[in-house]
């Protein structure tokens, strides 16, 4: 089924069940080109994340998946790079592995402060690529009654900020999150990482028994497969921000 006959279904929906149906769209290859967490972990880190990636994160990482990594600044910048260019491999525990180094290293920051390093990221980096036709779509499901959620394994506060500089009328983000000390600082253990089944798990308690109704993702056959599988109606997204609809055989979870 097209978007456009997608949006016709879901108001019909809303206006039957009186409840306004759920919506979910990936961040990272959907709503822009980039990857938001994983360019903010190759930028500079602040003297203070670059002692947690050389004390913590980084020897972690390497006991993990036995990889020799640089624990020097350039670490995380190295990581990212060998990840992105399929140096280290695109496996389900490599990829949750990456995505939890490039979040716990911002061990010591506040959402607040993680929040101005991703509006600097999306305008630095993200801003020129976005995809204006997965966020009209976006608009138009919640134009006609639905509830819209960003799911994503980039950290959350990069992903708010990315949100609210699209204007994306979206009820809540879930990100990946590292568990808070007393003072509200991230520490170096994750809380919260979305990717793969986990897109599902923070979707689960909002769907009241029902289903999710549309989904869309750059990745069916990785970590936005499970997300896509559930959902009633799924749409890859390609180069340039295409909506593609996605059928059972399309999508392996």
């Amino acid at each position: 089924m097209t978007a456009a006959a997608v949006l016709d279904v879901v108001a019909a929906r809303a206006d039957l069940d009186g409840a306004a149906p759920v919506v979910a769209f990936d961040a990272d290859g959907t709503l822009w080109a980039g990857d938001i967490g994983g360019t903010a972990a190759q930028r500079d880190l602040p003297e203070l994340n670059r002692q947690v990636w050389h004390d913590v994160v980084g020897p972690r990482f390497a006991a993990r998946t036995g990889v020799e990594v640089d624990l020097g600044p350039d670490g995380p910048r190295t990581m990212g790079a060998d990840f992105d260019a399929h140096r280290l491999p695109h496996t389900a525990a490599m990829s949750l592995e990456v995505f939890t180094a490039q979040t716990t290293c911002w061990a010591g920051q506040t959402d607040d402060a993680l929040r101005a390093v991703g509006r600097a990221v999306f305008a630095e980096h993200i801003a020129a690529g976005t995809h204006p036709a997965v966020g009209a779509f976006l608009c138009a499901l919640v134009e006609r009654g639905a509830r819209a959620y960003v799911v994503s394994a980039s950290p959350a506060p990069f992903v708010e900020a990315a949100v609210r500089a699209l204007q994306l009328p979206v009820t809540a983000v879930f990100g990946a999150r590292a568990e808070v000390d007393d003072d509200g600082r991230w520490t170096s253990r994750v809380a919260l990482l979305p990717q793969g089944p986990a897109k599902v798990d923070v979707l689960a308690p909002l769907l009241d028994g029902g289903r999710l109704w549309v989904a869309a993702g750059d990745t069916p056959r990785a970590g936005d497969a499970a997300m896509l599988a559930a959902a009633v109606h799924a749409f890859a997204v390609g180069p340039g921000g295409t909506l593609s609809p996605l059928g059972p055989d399309d999508i392996e979870a």
